[in-house]
């Protein structure tokens, strides 16, 4: 009867041992879940934080993409008109330059 309640308090001693060491790795995996999940909530901020300077890079290069356009038109323009003025002219140089060959 003793070696039996022996045999008995061994096995209990056993099952005690084994069921508390998966209770600290239930614990330790309950902090790495933990903290990983914190590490996730960390780099999803940075990725929004991140949209959102790039979305303000974007609006900023647009604006200037739209005012290198007006300009390139107001470039355009005037290199039109100083072409225009040219072809005016020089039905007048002529003129000048042979009226300057009779003096």
């Amino acid at each position: 009867m003793v070696g039996i309640l022996f045999i008995f308090l061994l096995l209990l001693t056993v099952f005690a041992l084994i069921s508390e060491t998966p209770s600290k790795s239930r614990k330790l995996s309950w902090k790495n879940l933990v903290k990983a999940e914190k590490r996730a909530t960390t780099a999803e901020d940075q990725a929004n934080e991140a949209k959102v300077v790039a979305r303000g890079r974007a609006a900023l290069a647009e604006v200037a993409q739209d005012g290198n356009d007006r300009f390139r038109a107001l470039l355009f323009d005037a290199v039109a008109q100083l072409e225009k003025d040219v072809r005016d002219r020089e039905p007048h140089a002529g003129s000048c330059l042979v009226s300057l060959q009779h003096l």
